[in-house]
């Protein structure tokens, strides 16, 4: 097991937090990545989700549950840090996943189909 101490005025090291990518209008689930070890069998373990380190209110299409996190369309303001944290008798544990969104660059109005062809628009006006 690797400990860190967390980035300052992080809940999170970025020394040792996973990295996922996820497509703008496709779906991605993020799961709390090696957190098997610390789940009791046959108890309910309670996980408390963040983004950025702050609790969210969740749009209402985005699932929400003890292991993962499911985004059934993602946006760009999706991507992020998502920390994940479990109590684990005296102990607080924490794993970090830092979603990178991919499909989308706003600079130049440049956009991936979900074929895979390169689309782009030129605004001139």
């Amino acid at each position: 097991m690797t400990v860190e101490e967390n980035d300052e005025g992080k809940c999170f090291s970025s020394k040792i937090r996973h990295l996922k990518k996820a497509e703008i209008t496709h779906s991605k689930m993020i799961t709390c990545p090696d957190i098997e070890d610390y789940l009791a069998p046959y108890k309910q373990p309670v996980m408390t989700w963040y983004k950025e380190c702050e609790r969210v209110e969740w749009r209402s299409s985005i699932s929400v549950n003890t292991t993962h996190i499911w985004i059934p369309e993602v946006e760009e303001g999706d991507g992020g840090n998502y920390t994940c944290e479990l109590q684990y008798g005296s102990r607080l544990v924490r794993r970090t996943t830092q979603l990178k969104v991919t499909g989308y660059t706003k600079y130049n109005e440049t956009l991936l189909t979900p074929y895979m062809s390169l689309v782009h628009y030129d605004f001139t006006p």
